[in-house]
């Protein structure tokens, strides 16, 4: 311990960095594929339900994608629109696409409209791409894309 002038004592410590929590309004929408969920719209009204609830379900990008949001300290609403990832490349691009797109829609189902909308590990793709920016401006939104370089 040590002491400061006019006998007013002081501790001083040193602790690690810790994670710090931010909490958010603004709502995150991910359009992706995961195992054991429903396809469609789903809302959560926060990164912490969300991770309570694909916990215990298999692999996706949804799962990979709000693990990574959780892992940076946000809490914030999460919209995901699932779409089944089965068939060949150009039905597959066909659903996420149409994924993208119900976005719209979800205002008048939960009360929420993304403010941010991603499609991780297919937005690289220019169809997508395409279908990401339109739903983004449409909803005045941001579109996060992948560069293919």
């Amino acid at each position: 311990m040590a002491k400061a002038n006019y006998g007013v004592n002081v501790t001083i410590n040193a602790e690690a960095a810790r994670p710090i929590a931010i909490e958010s309004l603004t709502p995150i929408g991910i359009a992706g594929y995961q195992e054991g969920l429903e396809k469609g719209l789903h809302f959560y009204i926060n990164v912490s339900a969300a991770m309570d609830a694909l916990k215990e379900l298999g692999s996706g990008s949804i799962k990979n994608a709000v693990k990574g949001i959780y892992d940076q300290g946000v809490e914030t609403p999460i919209i995901i629109s699932v779409f089944e990832k089965t068939g060949d490349d150009s039905v597959v691009i066909t659903n996420a696409q149409n994924a993208v797109e119900n976005f719209k829609f979800a205002k008048s189902e939960f009360s929420y409209a993304p403010n941010i909308i991603i499609a991780p590990e297919l937005s690289g793709e220019d169809a997508i791409k395409g279908a990401l920016e339109s739903t983004a401006e449409k909803l005045k939104a941001t579109a996060i894309i992948d560069l293919k370089a």
